[in-house]
């Protein structure tokens, strides 16, 4: 991106039509983008796949389950994003937060809500984008809202967190609670995303995809 800031996007699910006349386009002018998170992005796998006509970009995924930023001993996204793996995309979706809920894994542990865990988490929130951006637009969806009150006080604590250093970065933003709806194309487990709401969840992000690589 360029050091303009990108204005933020919040995408409803009024904005998520996506455009028809990309059919037939030629291999040549389609775009490649990578998403990557934890299992929500992961179920988006096996629908990335699907070679649909009508798209104009094609998804890769990685995704590891039960992953975030607050426990780097577990999966390091940091380090991740700095791999070759990590490279040549024209833009990344980052699915990140349903499992930061819990003390930070440091030289030492921060208790979570904690003012220290808001600094290191937010920094790692920072370090990421700043990350992605020198390689390409980014775009980062907020995690599903669970069924669960308790979960769900905690989702929209670190959706808050995440916002802000977004807002600061001038990173584009999809709320997946617009886009998904409070409650709505969530399995029996009240986290995780039955095949509808995946399949609407990539719908959402190939449209924020198309409006960010637009700007």
């Amino acid at each position: 991106m360029t050091g303009l800031i990108k204005k933020m996007i919040i995408l409803s699910v009024f904005l998520l039509i996506l455009l028809s006349g990309a059919a037939g386009r030629e291999k040549k002018n389609l775009h490649r983008a990578l998403i990557l998170g934890d299992s929500h992005a992961h179920a988006l796998e096996d629908l990335a796949r699907d070679d649909s006509p009508s798209s104009s970009w094609v998804f890769d995924v990685k995704g590891v389950s039960s992953s975030g930023l607050a426990r780097r001993d577990f999966f390091d996204w940091l380090s991740y994003a700095g791999t070759e793996e990590c490279s040549g995309y024209d833009a990344y979706v980052i699915i990140l937060g349903t499992n930061d809920g819990q003390n930070s894994s440091t030289t030492k542990d921060f208790a979570f809500g904690s003012l220290e865990w808001e600094y290191l988490y937010s920094a790692r929130v920072e370090y990421l984008l700043a990350q992605l951006e020198n390689k390409g637009p980014v775009l980062w969806v907020t995690p599903p809202p669970p069924a669960s009150q308790e979960l769900r006080r905690k989702t929209e604590y670190l959706q808050a967190l995440i916002e802000e250093v977004c807002r600061s970065m001038g990173a584009a933003l999809l709320d997946s609670g617009l886009l998904l709806g409070y409650g709505d194309y969530l399995r029996e487990d009240g986290i995780h995303l039955t095949r509808e709401g995946s399949e609407r969840l990539l719908q959402g992000i190939e449209a924020g995809v198309h409006q960010l690589f637009k700007e």
